[in-house]
């Protein structure tokens, strides 16, 4: 996990600030008689590197193996700590050639980043345990959808929802939610997923958001025997 955290924040926080270093010296140099192209570069590459850092950002969330709430206090984060990086990121460009650097206080400059890299910290962090690491793998499956589309040929719809909203719950990736088959039990993939640590909620999760979404008291259905069908049924039969 530290390597991966090591890893993440290497190439986005260590690589694109020296970019964004790199970049305005370079137009400099290359447009000497052009002062107003580093205004240009000032204002487009703080833009192209904050879009480049939310998406990749959001890409690690969406993909991580924590809770639901950890990911929106990460998406949180993420915001906030991209929000401050760009403005410094502008503000530092702007003045470009017009700021001896080595006579200002550092101290401000080091405190943002140090904040920056905290921000990043809590969200680029993949979460305790790997999710699917399980007998069966679903990573390593084939997808399940063409049963799916025959059980329930008109409500395709209801059944990508309840399986999202399951994936979201259980922190399996989404993209594998077809891979879930109709007849899975939700206690036998909660008890393959969980791993050794404790369980971060993953019914309580469910519950609140089918209560929330479909207006169903989830609780006073599930059992040892309900299966990832039975939650699209309750959710079509009201």
């Amino acid at each position: 996990m530290l390597k991966t955290l090591a890893l993440r924040l290497l190439v986005w926080d260590g690589v694109l600030p020296a970019v964004m270093i790199v970049v305005p010296l370079l137009v400099q140099l290359a447009f000497p008689k052009f002062p107003d192209a580093i205004v240009v570069v000032a204002v487009v590459l703080p833009i192209i590197a904050f879009f480049l850092r939310t998406y990749a950002g959001c890409c690690y969330i969406c993909a991580n193996h924590c809770g639901v709430w950890m990911r929106r206090f990460q998406l949180f984060t993420l915001n906030l700590g991209v929000f401050t990086l760009t403005f410094v990121d502008a503000f530092v460009m702007s003045m470009q050639g017009e700021v001896d650097w080595g006579k200002e206080d550092p101290r401000v400059f080091i405190i943002i980043y140090c904040f920056y890299i905290a921000c990043m910290l809590v969200t680029l962090y993949p979460g305790p345990t790997d999710p699917i690491a399980s007998p069966r793998s679903l990573a390593d499956v084939s997808s399940f959808e063409h049963d799916w589309q025959s059980r329930y040929p008109n409500a395709m719809p209801v059944v990508d929802r309840v399986l999202t909203i399951f994936c979201e719950a259980f922190l399996l990736n989404d993209h594998h939610k077809y891979r879930l088959r109709t007849d899975d039990r939700v206690v036998e993939i909660y008890r393959t997923t969980t791993g050794p640590i404790a369980d971060e909620m993953q019914f309580e999760t469910l519950v609140m958001t089918f209560d929330g979404t479909f207006g169903i008291d989830l609780a006073e259905h599930l059992s040892e025997q309900t299966t990832l069908a039975d939650l699209v049924d309750m959710v079509l039969n009201g």
